[in-house]
């Protein structure tokens, strides 16, 4: 009898499990290109978060936001340390979700993205414009 019966008493008898779990256990993993694509957006947000930090038009944290999620997902120990964070896994585990749009519906969700952060910035140069025009005609004598 050899070592492994067990093993073959259960897939002959569970043949659609052993089929999931070994599924399930096979990872695709990306090519060397897509790799370094994602470590060159990895570092462009990273960039792109400092530079939110200094200047208050771009939301910094949001491009730290989406480095963390790269990193996690490029990383596998990064990913599970920001696990252990309070209140991230959801947010890690939610960006999953994105990996299964079309093609389409990701180019359109890229775009809505876009377009709230340019409204967002628009919004907040308005707002400190007109505070600047309410300090430079405070200071006038009015007639």
């Amino acid at each position: 009898m050899s070592n492994n019966s067990y093993r073959d008493d259960y897939e002959r008898v569970r043949p659609r499990t052993t089929a999931l779990i070994r599924a399930m256990q096979k990872h695709d993993t990306p090519s060397l290109f897509a790799k370094l694509l994602a470590l060159v957006i990895f570092f462009l947000c990273i960039a792109l978060g400092v530079v939110g930090v200094i200047l208050p038009i771009i939301p910094g944290l949001l491009f730290f936001a989406f480095a963390a999620m790269l990193a996690a997902t490029l990383f596998p120990g990064v990913g599970a340390q920001l696990r252990k964070v309070p209140g991230v896994a959801p947010y890690l585990d939610s960006s999953h979700g994105f990996a299964d749009l079309s093609w389409p519906r990701k180019f359109r969700f890229v775009l809505w993205i876009t377009a709230k952060v340019m409204v967002d910035s628009l919004v907040v140069l308005w707002v400190a414009l007109a505070k600047l025009v309410n300090w430079v005609m405070a200071d006038k004598p009015r007639y």
